[in-house]
């Protein structure tokens, strides 16, 4: 059987059809793959363009950044610069070959800024934002301006609002350069905001509350549970209540925000002591809940340098130069123009005290006539001749600067030793003076006078003078034209002496009444009755018999003689811890400058400081750095730790803290020049060789550099203030240890006005009650027991200088807190057992350094002293700019108040 396979044949209607899908399908396949093409091409362009803009805008980002870095830089280099130093700042963008952009525009805008180059316009305002915001400061306002083109055209604009604070360091209640203490044992109130660059170590005593009241700044770490000696505050019972605001003035009065910031459980920023970021030995770890309790619990009132605070430090301020070269003398041929110039109080000052051992160290040099030596002589031919002494304004007579004698009888080769005049049994020992080659004082054989020898029926006399000050002195006051006028000779010839106690606002003094600078007194040998009478004046205080009638102003310091905490009873003072005064009558200068006495104290300028600045560098006796290569200023001694002995024994090893002034060596240099003026054996006597406190110390020419300034008479009503307005104030600045003697700028009644804005800066200060007396700190050197204060008021700020934190040693009997630099409590050196008085004090108290002439370490209680009832307060006068204290150093802080990208 054949089967036949019929082919099917489609309709005429079926044909083409399938050709048209076929066609339909491949035009829909094209149209995705032209839709395809078409959405790859337009990401690619986007991509590109976001990449185009991006560049730009980083670029943008990048130029403002390096101009925030530039303008930082510029005034870190130079303390004022001018519009013009500002605009040239516009011709450094960032390179194209860095940022692969282009800067059209490039901008540092000063607003209200006229034509020429004048310093761009300032203004008082509160600082408006970051973590000083609150802050009065001078402010320049700035405007940023950058426009970057990307390689593919795109372009970004962005604006910057920038405000250049300068912040007076007065403002705050405490401010410290290094790490900072709080560990006082009974409760401590001090108001005014806190500010450390370093550490915060926060402690209180066992059942006592230690109170803040306004924001606190840590650069570094907040820390509970150390002391800055290493030493845990709860092993030693220092569990008492911190209290910190939450919000403004909620720890004032019935302390509305006020929580105590615990230390178990541990409420700081780091737990087991700082940590290694802000502290190169620094074991602790952060603590988890820090930025919480910051932040939100504490509303910012507390900060570390983990949640916002930063450094603040002065403009010039640089590797190699440091916060102390704000009180020292200019290098030699150093620009007063300069960043560290411009800042020097020394350049800011109106009225100049300097005394050196070489005339060709002072202005004007050895040939100056105004540079007059501290000794019977004529300095120079053009210099005022005090060979027969010095004509003192009022007296009749003349007055000799202090000498010694010694008189020895030699009979068949036996040699005895005369009674001195008025029955002087303390000059038996005459000084000595370093070999020609390493000696300070010109002429080389100064202080000894040329002796006289005469021979009579076989016995030959020997008179051998010296002198008990020495060195050269220049005052000179700078003038409305800024040129400076010598009136070293007027100063003298007002009076250089006075009796045994120095005057104060109910003792006058009675010897040279007009006398602003004090040198020497009057001896109170034989209980008072050994003043020889000369007998062509008729006086004890004028005529060439009266030249022996005088000691120099000495004092016992026992923080820089006794380098361990050991009280006791001993005739016998370390050769270190004595120093030569230069006392400044407050109230005779003051009476100077109003025109009351002398001639040339009107004409002192006033304006450019609100008031006056007084600086007095004393280098009698300072050696050359061997590092520095010239006299800077310091003691040159720092081997005072030695932590493995009890007694403190220099062990010529660095220690920790004791590298004071950064240079990595352990300096002793000026070891072999001290207590020259007391018969000790030198070279190889150190600054802990005793001597006798009465009989040696007190009533001879004092070596090596052992010197300080102390200000007295200086009661409520007796500071210097402008003389046309009656405001301003008055400030000492002293590249040596200050020293304020009784009531200052307040009296017994307490604080009052008008007054002085008023404030001291100096190496170290401390601070002496109305009960001070110089004679019971030779008495007693090594116990507070003899030196007894009394209820004293003090309303000055304070800046200066500390010692560095060590870990404590381990020595048997250690104090718990030796090791520390005595916290904010102790701060303000003391040198009496204030016992139950009140020390009273106004004012801010700031710690810009560590000092380098007082090198002495805390120490604590009984040989130094014994803490008084601290009644501090922060002066809130210091809030107004225009009640600052003349010369307040300023720092700056350069704040981003706005930000904006222009589309």
């Amino acid at each position: 059987m054949e089967t036949t396979l019929l082919a099917r044949v489609a309709p005429k209607s079926q044909k083409g059809v399938a050709l048209v899908a076929v066609l339909l399908l491949l035009a829909l396949m094209s149209a995705m793959a032209v839709a395809l093409v078409y959405k790859v091409n337009h990401e690619q362009h986007l991509q590109s363009a976001d990449s185009g803009n991006t560049a730009a805008y980083y670029g943008a980002e990048a130029g403002m950044e390096k101009m925030m870095a530039d303008l930082s830089v510029l005034y870190a280099q130079i303390a004022a610069p001018t519009t013009c130093d500002i605009a040239n700042l516009q011709n450094a963008p960032p390179p194209q070959v860095v940022v692969h952009s282009t800067y059209p525009e490039y901008v540092f805008n000063v607003p209200g800024a006229g034509a020429g180059c004048p310093a761009p316009p300032s203004f008082v305002q509160t600082i408006s934002s970051g973590p000083n915001s609150g802050l009065e400061a001078g402010i320049v306002r700035l405007g940023l301006q950058v426009t970057a083109d990307s390689a593919a055209g795109d372009e970004v604009r962005l604006i910057r609002s920038v405000e250049v604070a300068e912040i007076p360091v007065f403002q705050f209640g405490v401010f410290s350069d290094s790490d900072l203490s709080y560990f006082p044992g009974p409760n401590f109130d001090f108001a005014g905001r806190v500010q450390t660059n370093g550490n915060l170590f926060l402690a209180e005593g066992g059942g006592s509350t230690l109170t803040f009241h306004s924001p606190i700044r840590a650069a570094g770490d907040i820390v509970r549970d150390q002391l800055a000696n290493g030493v845990s505050t709860a092993a030693q019972g220092r569990t008492g209540a911190v209290l910190v605001p939450t919000a403004p003035g909620g720890c004032d009065g019935a302390q509305p925000a006020c929580r105590n910031l615990t230390v178990n459980p541990n409420d700081g920023s780091s737990i087991g002591g700082p940590t290694a970021t802000y502290s190169p030995n620094g074991t602790g770890r952060v603590n988890p809940v820090w930025n919480s309790l910051s932040t939100s619990t504490y509303a910012g009132m507390i900060l570390s340098g983990t949640t916002g605070a930063k450094q603040l430090t002065l403009s010039f301020v640089q590797p190699g130069i440091g916060p102390i070269e704000i009180v020292r003398r200019p290098l030699p041929g150093e620009s007063p123009l300069s960043p560290v110039g411009e800042s020097r109080l020394y350049n800011q000052a109106q009225i100049h005290v300097l005394l050196s051992d070489n005339p060709a160290e002072l202005p004007g040099g050895a040939g100056d006539p105004q540079n007059i030596r501290l000794a019977n002589v004529q300095t120079s031919g053009a210099a005022p001749d005090y060979t027969n002494g010095v004509p003192v304004a009022g007296l009749g007579g003349n007055t000799f600067f202090a000498e010694a004698v010694k008189t020895t009888d030699t009979i068949a080769g036996v040699t005895t030793t005369r009674v001195g005049p008025g029955g002087e049994t303390n000059w038996t020992t005459l000084p000595t003076t370093p070999p020609p080659a390493e000696a300070t004082l010109v002429p080389a054989n100064a202080p000894l006078l040329t002796p006289t020898t005469t021979t009579v029926a076989g016995t030959t006399t020997v008179v051998q003078p010296w002198n008990l000050l020495d060195g050269y002195l220049r005052v000179e006051i700078r003038q409305n034209d800024g040129t400076f006028l010598p009136v070293t000779q007027e100063w003298l010839q007002l009076g250089f002496a006075r009796g045994v106690n120095p005057p104060s606002a109910g003792a006058p003094n009675t010897v040279h009444p007009n006398a602003i600078l004090l040198l020497q007194m009057q001896t109170d040998r034989n209980g008072g009755a050994g003043l020889v009478k000369d007998p062509g004046t008729n006086s004890v205080i004028t005529g060439p018999a009266t030249r022996n009638n005088w000691y120099p102003i000495n004092m016992y310091e026992a923080r820089e003689g006794e380098f361990r905490e050991n009280q006791r009873v001993t005739p016998n003072c370390s050769i270190g811890g004595v120093l030569n005064l230069v006392e400044v009558d407050v109230n005779n200068l003051k009476r100077w400058l109003s025109g009351a006495i002398g001639a040339s104290g009107p004409a002192t300028e006033f304006v450019t400081q609100n008031g006056y600045i007084l600086y007095v560098s004393d280098r009698r006796g300072m050696i050359a750095s061997p590092t520095a290569g010239t006299k800077n200023g310091e003691y040159g001694y720092e081997d005072v730790i030695n932590p493995g002995s009890a007694a403190g024994t220099p062990d010529q090893t660095l220690n920790i803290g004791e590298d004071v002034n950064g240079n990595g060596l352990l300096d002793t240099y000026s070891a072999n020049f001290l207590g020259l003026g007391f018969g000790v054996p030198q070279p190889g006597s150190l600054p802990n060789k005793p001597v006798n406190c009465l009989a040696v110390a007190r009533p001879n020419w004092v070596s090596g550099p052992r010197h300080a300034v102390r200000l007295v008479n200086g009661s409520l009503g007796s500071l210097p203030v402008r003389p046309d307005n009656g405001l301003g104030g008055f400030t000492l600045a002293a590249e040596e240890p200050a020293y304020i003697l009784g009531n200052y700028n307040a009296n017994g009644g307490g604080f009052g006005d008008p007054h002085s804005e008023a404030a001291v800066l100096g190496d170290t200060v401390t601070l002496l009650s109305n009960n001070w007396n110089d004679l019971n700190s030779f008495t007693s050197p090594a116990t507070t027991a003899g030196r007894t204060a009394n209820i004293t008021f003090y309303r000055v700020a304070i800046a200066t200088g500390k010692n560095i934190n060590f870990p404590q040693p381990n020595f048997p009997g250690v104090p718990q807190d030796f090791g520390t630099d005595g916290g904010v409590h102790n701060f303000l050196r003391y040198l009496e057992n204030w016992g139950p008085a009140t020390l009273n004090y106004r004012g801010s108290m700031v710690s810009l350094f560590y000092s380098q002439y007082a090198t002495g370490v805390f120490k604590c209680c009984g040989t130094v002293y014994n803490p008084p009832n601290r009644n501090y307060a922060f002066d809130t006068d210091f809030l107004d700019l225009s009640k600052l204290p003349p010369g307040t150093p300023r720092f700056r802080d350069i704040v981003n108040v706005g930000f904006q990208q222009v589309f």
